[in-house]
């Protein structure tokens, strides 16, 4: 059994985390060598904790990962909106958008979700498609539009089972 408010905490706390380190990763020059124990955190090592950290979300059970989606995705969003240097990999982006397919059986990330997909792939400062990301933006493309098919599909069923105003018996 799981509290929920305790995860939304930690899921927020993990999402705060990464948001500084995704700032210190974006905004540190790369360290020169002065010594031989080079110790200080470096900017690629601080981006392997992003992804560990969302690697962790999205390792999450589904019906955890439910409960907490709007929280992931918010966070996600802010991370790749102020920062989307950090993601520079095929490996990158299928991790962030990994977490974005895992929103989609929450009706309101979902929605945002949806919107966040629009703003990576419609004309403007904020499109990115490149070769490192077409592959999974489709396959999330793809999951909205089986998850609408699924819902129109049980839409009509229950459509169906409606007795209709005007019928005659």
């Amino acid at each position: 059994m799981y509290s929920i408010l305790l995860v939304e905490r930690a899921v927020v706390s993990i999402m705060r985390i990464c948001l500084i380190l995704a700032a210190k990763a974006s905004y540190d020059a790369p360290p020169q060598k002065l010594c031989i124990d080079d110790t200080a955190p470096q900017p690629n090592r601080l981006r392997d904790q992003i992804y560990l950290s969302f690697d962790l979300l999205g390792g999450l059970p589904p019906v955890v990962a439910n409960s907490v989606a709007e929280q992931t995705i918010s966070g996600l969003i802010m991370i790749v909106q102020n920062h989307r240097e950090v993601i520079s990999s095929q490996t990158e982006w299928n991790i962030v958008l990994a977490l974005v397919r895992s929103s989609i059986s929450n009706l309101e990330a979902a929605r945002t979700s949806f919107d966040f997909t629009q703003q990576l792939i419609i004309e403007g400062p904020s499109r990115c498609v490149s070769a490192d990301n077409i592959a999974g933006l489709v396959a999330v493309l793809d999951d909205f539009a089986s998850a609408a098919g699924i819902a129109a599909e049980v839409e009509q069923q229950h459509a169906r089972r409606r007795p209709q105003p005007n019928s005659t018996r």
